[in-house]
């Protein structure tokens, strides 16, 4: 494990006053199971939709769990897209209550299950980096949805959150702080509080890339982890 090619994205949508909406796609372990790279090839792991604010979902990455880090991009996207977004991952979870569908490393991760929510001619785009997702910022960051005012390099050394969160811990606070100063988010609250003239606010998009750094490891010939935790790429 431990490699800058893994990674776990999380999509969140910002809905002003009413708070933001983070998902995780993740590898669900039951009680004693232990994730295995090799055995999530083999039907091992349900397949799991995490749907939380992110002071639950990110700040566990940021201040809880140890030697992850994570990035924190603006994506820009119309208003109908976000919507549509949005409803896809509401869409997969009802599908998934009604019928449970397994966890694969390649097939079936935190990414290609991203991927397999859009329409057909959305999921052609063929490029290494949707399986070896510790690089697909750099993949939208191309796509040109991320802030492209600056370099991409200048861009992700900003868009680093974990000091800013660890240096303001407060759950109620927690969304807000992680977002003052990022390239892009200047005047987003703003934005979503004045979002539909009518008052109802309608979601706009953020994308959480966390890796791991190399000395955090996993043994992939078993299912025992060599980590003090088990891997938080989709695993979770």
């Amino acid at each position: 494990w431990g490699s800058d090619l893994v990674g776990h994205p999380c999509f969140s949508f910002d809905f002003g006053d009413e708070g933001h909406v983070a998902f995780s796609i993740e590898s669900r372990r039951e009680k004693g199971e232990v994730y295995g790279l090799i055995s999530s090839l083999y039907k091992q792991f349900e397949l799991i939709y995490v749907v939380a604010p992110e002071s639950d979902i990110i700040r566990s990455r940021t201040n809880f769990r140890k030697g992850e880090d994570v990035y924190l991009y603006r994506l820009h996207i119309r208003e109908t897209t976000a919507r549509l977004r949005f409803g896809e991952y509401l869409s997969s979870i009802n599908r998934f209550h009604a019928k449970p569908a397994w966890y694969n490393v390649i097939t079936a991760n935190c990414t290609t299950s991203v991927r397999g929510q859009f329409t057909t001619e959305e999921r052609n785009i063929r490029d290494w980096r949707i399986i070896f997702n510790g690089k697909l910022d750099e993949l939208i960051n191309e796509k040109g949805i991320f802030y492209d005012k600056i370099p991409f390099a200048e861009l992700k050394r900003r868009s680093h959150i974990n000091p800013a969160a660890q240096a303001n811990p407060a759950a109620d606070t927690y969304s807000d702080v992680i977002r003052a100063g990022r390239p892009g988010f200047e005047g987003s609250q703003a934005e979503a509080n004045n979002r539909n003239g009518a008052g109802r606010s309608v979601p706009s998009g953020a994308y959480f890339a966390t890796r791991q750094p190399r000395e955090v490891r996993a043994d992939i010939h078993s299912s025992t982890a060599t980590a003090s935790r088990p891997p938080s790429s989709c695993p979770g």
